[in-house]
């Protein structure tokens, strides 16, 4: 999770890997299988002791101590990780507002295609705030009004 000000300057930032005994034997496209193995992920789960419980109580604890509640919660493919958090995480999935902001969708509409190697949550929430950034320097630039809200990108 990446906590930002309102001019979308990072505020603060975390990163949990949550263990799974076996990951390699995880159910998932050859695609996905190869990215994740690539990246180093799936080693880090396998090394991980973390499980799911702990997990959201280290982040609804850090998002309380950088007073985060109620933010909006943005990144790519947004709806996924709101939909996959109230499954697995339902108090950290509480503590976000309703709105969301996904930058997928302001990609599609600018033929951008999006290019963090490799694919980590840490890498590709900076990639997606220094989108954001350059979009809202670009519509101030054009006389649009924008007044940026802090957003928690997850």
């Amino acid at each position: 999770m990446v906590l930002t000000d309102g001019n979308l300057n990072e505020v603060a930032s975390v990163d949990v890997v949550i263990g799974w005994r076996d990951p390699h034997q995880m159910v998932m496209c050859n695609f996905v299988r190869q990215m994740h193995t690539a990246s180093g992920l799936l080693d880090e789960v396998a090394a991980s002791r973390m499980c799911l419980g702990e997990a959201e109580d280290l982040l609804t604890a850090w998002a309380r101590h950088h007073d985060a509640g109620g933010l909006v919660m943005a990144g790519s493919g947004v709806q996924f990780d709101r939909r996959w958090l109230a499954h697995v995480m339902p108090a950290l999935a509480g503590m976000f507002h309703r709105r969301s902001f996904d930058m997928t969708t302001l990609r599609y509409f600018h033929g951008e295609a999006k290019g963090t190697v490799p694919h980590r949550a840490l890498g590709d929430l900076r990639q997606d705030i220094r989108t954001l950034r350059r979009y809202a320097s670009c519509a101030q630039e054009s006389g649009l009004i924008v007044v940026p809200a802090s957003v928690s990108v997850a």
